[in-house]
């Protein structure tokens, strides 16, 4: 049996991690549902392919929003975890699929842009080490209008046509359904 300062010692510590947790997964600038907003613009569920190595590109895609009332563009990304971000649009050409470098892509007013397997994504060139299942990796947006915009983005699984699950607030391990 524990005595009476045993029990309030477990009891304080028990509300000191819940309270950590908490904080933990409603962060400033990140949703419990994996989406970041900076002024007009949103970034929903950002998450990247795990890659098999690091001879080939890795490939992340992401939902942009714009709640504005003016168009904004997509004009440039980087990341730490590969030398160049290329955003890529993928195209049929005479029955063969192709992926054709852009140089901007176009975020319309109050509406959003969906880079998803098949279509626009982003090409992660020069990866400096694998992108391995359950990690997350910082990667920063820049958009003409709404400047910088920096996310985690997570990695699910090689194959993956879809975003599964990601880390609730960075806790690695710990992790939710998408809706």
């Amino acid at each position: 049996m524990l005595k009476l300062s045993s029990m309030r010692l477990l009891a304080v510590a028990g509300m000191v991690m819940l309270a950590a947790f908490s904080f933990m997964t409603t962060a400033p600038g990140k949703a419990g549902a994996h989406e970041v907003q900076h002024g007009k613009i949103i970034l929903d569920h950002f998450w990247a392919r795990a890659s098999i190595g690091t001879a080939r590109p890795g490939v992340a895609y992401v939902t942009i929003i714009n709640t504005g009332k003016s168009a904004d563009a997509l004009i440039g990304v980087k990341t730490s975890v590969a030398r160049q971000v290329q955003i890529h649009q993928t195209r049929r050409d005479g029955g063969v699929m192709r992926m054709v470098p852009l140089d901007r892509l176009a975020i319309p007013a109050d509406g959003r842009a969906v880079l998803a397997p098949g279509g626009a994504h982003l090409m992660l060139m020069g990866l400096k080490a694998p992108l391995e299942l359950g990690d997350t990796f910082d990667m920063t947006l820049i958009f003409e209008k709404a400047g910088a915009v920096v996310s985690d983005v997570y990695i699910e699984a090689a194959g993956a046509p879809a975003p599964t699950q990601a880390p609730m607030g960075g806790m690695k391990g710990m992790t939710h359904g998408t809706p």
